[in-house]
């Protein structure tokens, strides 16, 4: 939750011109991703291979590896699910695509917006950069996909293992010979026998993957992260399988990540503690409980929003602007707004 509900921004929009609904049938690629306002994605739980493709299908949008489509309703630039909008087109024009969440109460800083290219496209593409190749490494824009029924495989293989752990590794899909081998990079004794049922599900999947389009090739490889945790949902405790292609964290072990997460859960608590204070007008005790959060939780940006927002009403401008410029660097479009007009514009 950001504080600075008082301040108006204006940002560039891309103009949708379209005098009718654009034919979307078909698979989309993404080739880049930014939030709304035009920020830099900076979330530690978002990773470039979120969301890499959206396919439009017989009145049923799938995004990614998402077997159940979701039926959606197409007026001018709106694309509404459930009868809510979620995304709005932004640009539409012979193959490429671009559009942004649009959903009630998402600020523009926590919504995404994807400029994607026509599938056919993107192929063509990747072909002629792969034509005199036998054996690539696939990329975030250029790989085979898994189905909703390679989840079901990783579910049914670990039923009966209550281990918590992360590995990360490579996979090689053979597309002619249709088989896939499984090499584990940082696995451990102690889960032996989690590594062997991780290795003999993925290598038993080759029916759950997209290979469609990589039938040229000898072989194909894919880097991956897998996690395996428990999580408590309404006081019921079940476990979950957490398979990452092309995951950026894929060094962290599991006592890293457990770590990590016990901090994130401080830094939160900090966060909460800053908002009541700062309700409160207790400022002194706001500014010392979001400094916690971020020094816990470097990707907490809101905390050191919420922190200048709170240098500034106590009129120490320079403060404010050290925060602002360190949200400015790290791609924030507001922040760079606030830099710009409450900072710059002092200095000259």
């Amino acid at each position: 939750m950001l504080l600075f509900l008082n301040f108006l921004f204006l940002s560039n929009q891309i103009v949708f011109s379209q005098t009718k609904s654009p034919n979307l049938e078909g698979k989309w690629i993404k080739y880049k991703m930014e939030m709304k306002d035009g920020s830099k994605v900076f979330n530690r739980n978002i990773s470039e291979s979120k969301n890499l493709y959206f396919l439009f299908k017989n009145d049923s949008i799938y995004v990614s590896n998402d077997n159940i489509g979701m039926e959606y309703k197409q007026a001018d630039d709106y694309i509404t699910i459930k009868n809510k909008i979620n995304y709005r087109i932004d640009y539409f024009k012979n193959d490429t695509l671009i559009l942004h969440e649009e959903i009630k109460g998402l600020d523009d800083d926590k919504a995404f917006r994807y400029y994607l290219i026509s599938n056919s496209v993107a192929q063509e593409y990747y072909r002629k950069k792969f034509i005199s190749k036998n054996d690539i490494v696939a990329s975030i824009q250029y790989t085979p996909t898994i189905t909703a029924s390679f989840i079901n495989k990783l579910s049914n293989g670990f039923k009966d293992i209550q281990t918590q752990f992360t590995v990360s590794g490579y996979l090689i899909i053979f597309p002619k010979e249709k088989r896939i081998e499984t090499f584990l990079i940082d696995s451990n004794a102690k889960i032996t026998k989690e590594c062997k049922t991780l290795k003999k599900v993925i290598n038993n999947s080759i029916e759950s993957w997209d290979i469609s389009d990589f039938l040229q090739y000898n072989s194909v490889q894919i880097p991956f992260f897998f996690k395996r945790v428990y999580i408590k949902y309404k006081q019921t405790p079940f476990t979950a399988e957490i398979f990452s292609p092309f995951h950026n964290n894929n060094n962290d072990s599991y006592k890293d990540i457990k770590q990590q997460e016990q901090q994130i859960e401080k830094a939160n608590q900090f966060f909460k503690k800053g908002l009541d204070s700062y309700q409160n007008k207790n400022f002194i005790k706001a500014l010392e409980y979001f400094s916690k959060a971020h020094e816990l939780d470097p990707y907490n940006i809101d905390a050191l929003y919420n922190r200048a927002l709170i240098y500034y009403e106590t009129h120490e401008l320079d403060k404010a602007c050290e925060d602002w410029k360190t949200l400015s660097d790290l791609g924030q479009v507001k922040a760079k707004e606030f830099y710009e007009s409450k900072c710059l514009q002092k200095a000259n």
